[in-house]
């Protein structure tokens, strides 16, 4: 493949990233929530992000984009050359597989986020890593992606864990990326979306709120599953 091949390659990758995973999500649920629901929707915290909060959220957000997009090129690179889990028949493995694989890669993603939060909350490496993020106390949808270079390395390598470890099909990885972005803007938005009786289940209450994220903002030493409170409730490390 020539030059004009790859670069044809990172222009899609980056309009993927930008728009699908990151701006179109969270400028539908600024939209709704900022301005077409503004005086109907309850906020977790009473503070509203200011304009400048927001301005330093995308402008982080974007650099993680640029180094997403120069991740996920060169683990394009290992899929095109087999070096990667993905199947493309359905019929490779059973068809239930394709619903536990997407559960599988929820998992594998919530155990790696909780104990590389964690880490990146380790004095000395919080700097480093994850201040940039957490300076926004009362984030905005634009926060989903707010992280610093050295955190969307980290963040990035869930992604790449998981096709290399667990037979996936394309289609699968692709809606467990949507229904990823998806939970990420929702997490940030500072409006509870889990209804009462889905919080309190016996069985579901195992599953993250927007209002569990939301605190870790206030408090930065609870909450830090992405999916889940499971590691949290085990670890010693949730808030109600």
């Amino acid at each position: 493949m020539g030059i004009e091949g790859y670069v044809g390659e990172i222009l899609i990758i980056f309009g993927c990233i930008f728009f699908g995973i990151y701006f179109i999500p969270a400028g539908i649920f600024h939209l709704y929530f900022r301005k077409l629901r503004k005086s109907k929707v309850e906020r977790i915290q009473p503070k509203i992000p200011s304009k400048k909060d927001m301005r330093r959220e995308f402008k982080l957000s974007f650099i993680s984009v640029i180094i997403f997009t120069a991740c996920t090129f060169m683990a394009y690179q290992l899929v095109k050359n087999g070096y990667t889990r993905f199947y493309f028949d359905w019929f490779d493995y059973p068809i239930w597989y394709a619903v536990l694989s997407f559960f599988l890669c929820l998992i594998i993603h919530d155990t790696y986020f909780y104990w590389s939060h964690r880490f990146m909350h380790l004095p000395g490496i919080f700097k480093y890593f994850h201040l940039g993020h957490h300076r926004s106390l009362t984030p905005s949808p634009w926060a989903s992606l707010a992280f610093q270079p050295l955190e969307a390395i980290v963040q990035f390598g869930t992604f790449l864990l998981i096709v290399i470890i667990i037979p996936l099909h394309p289609a699968v990885f692709l809606i467990y990326i949507v229904y990823d972005s998806l939970v990420n803007t929702a997490g940030h938005n500072g409006v509870e979306l889990v209804p009462n009786f889905i919080a309190k289940n016996p069985i579901l209450k195992f599953g993250n709120t927007v209002t569990h994220h939301d605190l870790h903002h206030i408090d930065f030493t609870k909450n830090y599953g992405a999916f889940f409170n499971i590691w949290d409730r085990i670890m010693g490390t949730f808030k109600e």
